[in-house]
C-alpha cells in the first residue's frame, strides 16, 4: 500500500477542532455512511466501503464509543492493515448484541473464545439488509462443534431468520470484491490485497484532497526542486444516488512568505517545500511508537487512532 506517492501537503493546522469526532459516521445505519462519505465528501459507495476497511486495524472500546471488541480475528491481526475485515463480515454468523439499547451492535454467534469480535450496524449494512429483517443472523448455515446452530444464542433463536442482502449493489459488490471471495463461497477467499489497496488509495486521496486546490507534492530536495500545486482530485461518481462535494466555507491559503517549523523528527520543514525524507522520518517515528506499545491491544488502539485521526481531519 503506497500512500506516500499521492501525499500532498499544505493544509492549515488548527489549534482546536470542535466536534471533530462527529465527522465520522455514527453507528446506526448506512444513512450515516452516505451522509459523511457521499453527501459531504462527494465519494462513491465503493470509496466508502474501501475507507471503512480501515476497521481492519484498531479496536472499539467501551470507554470511548461504548462498543467493545475488534473487527478481525485476533488482537495481533488488529495491528495489520489488510483485507481481513471484509472476510470477517462474510465468513461468520453475526447476530445482534445489546438489542434494545443505544449500543446495539453485532457479535459472532460461534463463540468468541476470549477474542471479542464485533461489527457495527454501519459495517453490516454494506452487505446485508439489517433494517428490514432485524433481528436476524447473517449465516444460518453454520454450526458449532456441538452441532448447534451459530445463530441461536442465549438471547435469541435466529436460525430461521437470515439477514437479506442489501439492495445497495455497489456497496455489496465492493465488499465481496475486496474480500476476494472465491467460487461464490463466503467461506473461501484468495490472498490478494490488491483490489482493496488500490481502492483504498484512490478513496483516501479523494477524501484527503477534497475542498483544497493549493496542495503540493513532496519534493526530492527542497534545495533544488520547487513543487507546483497539484490539481484537486475527485473520483467519478458511480453510485446511483446523487452526491455533492462540499468545500470549506472559507478556503485556506498558504502564506506567500516561507516559514520554518520543527517537525516531530527534528527536521526543518520549509513553508514552500516539504521533502520526501520528512515524510519518511515521520513514518519511522510512527513505527517506533507502535513498536513501543506494551502489547497488541495497546498497539491496535494506537494504530487505529492514527487512521481515524486522518479520516476525522478530512471528512
Amino acid at each position: 500500500l503506497d500512500l506516500k506517492s499521492m501525499f500532498k501537503w499544505g493544509r492549515v493546522d488548527a489549534d482546536q477542532c470542535p466536534d471533530a469526532a462527529l465527522r465520522l459516521p455514527g453507528d446506526t445505519d448506512c444513512g450515516e455512511v452516505q451522509d459523511v462519505f457521499l453527501n459531504r465528501l462527494g465519494l462513491t459507495w465503493t470509496d466508502a466501503v474501501a475507507l471503512l476497511g480501515a476497521h481492519t486495524v484498531g479496536r472499539g472500546s467501551s470507554d470511548f464509543s461504548g462498543h467493545d471488541g475488534i473487527w478481525v480475528d485476533t488482537n495481533q491481526e488488529a495491528t495489520i492493515f489488510d483485507k481481513r475485515y471484509y472476510e470477517e463480515v462474510l465468513r461468520r454468523a453475526w447476530v445482534p448484541r445489546n438489542e434494545g439499547t443505544a449500543l446495539q451492535d453485532w457479535t459472532w454467534g460461534g463463540g468468541n473464545n476470549g477474542s471479542p469480535r464485533f461489527m457495527l450496524n454501519t459495517d453490516m449494512c454494506l452487505l446485508f439488509d439489517v433494517e428490514t429483517t432485524f433481528p436476524c443472523c447473517t449465516r444460518t448455515d453454520l454450526t458449532r462443534n456441538d452441532g448447534s446452530n451459530q445463530c441461536d444464542t442465549n438471547n435469541s433463536v435466529l436460525r430461521g431468520t437470515e439477514c437479506g442482502r442489501t439492495t445497495n449493489e455497489e456497496a455489496a459488490t465492493a465488499m465481496v470484491q475486496f474480500a476476494g471471495q472465491q467460487d461464490d463461497n463466503p467461506s473461501r477467499f484468495n490472498n490478494d490485497n490488491g483490489p482493496f489497496f488500490t481502492a483504498f488509495s484512490a478513496a483516501w486521496e479523494a477524501a484527503t484532497t477534497n475542498g483544497w486546490d493549493n496542495l503540493q507534492e513532496l519534493a526530492l530536495s527542497c534545495g533544488t526542486v520547487s513543487p507546483t500545486p497539484a490539481p484537486s482530485t475527485q473520483l467519478p461518481t458511480t453510485s446511483s444516488s446523487p452526491t455533492t462535494s462540499l468545500s470549506p466555507t472559507a478556503r485556506p491559503t498558504t502564506s506567500s512568505s516561507p516559514t520554518t517549523s520543527l517537525s516531530p523528527t527534528g527536521l526543518q520543514v520549509e513553508g514552500e517545500c516539504v521533502e520526501e525524507s520528512t515524510y519518511d522520518a515521520i513514518s519511522l517515528d510512527i513505527e517506533a511508537a507502535s513498536a513501543a506499545q506494551p502489547n497488541n491491544v495497546a498497539r491496535s488502539h494506537f494504530l487505529g487512532g492514527i487512521l481515524r485521526l486522518g479520516k476525522m481531519e478530512h471528512s
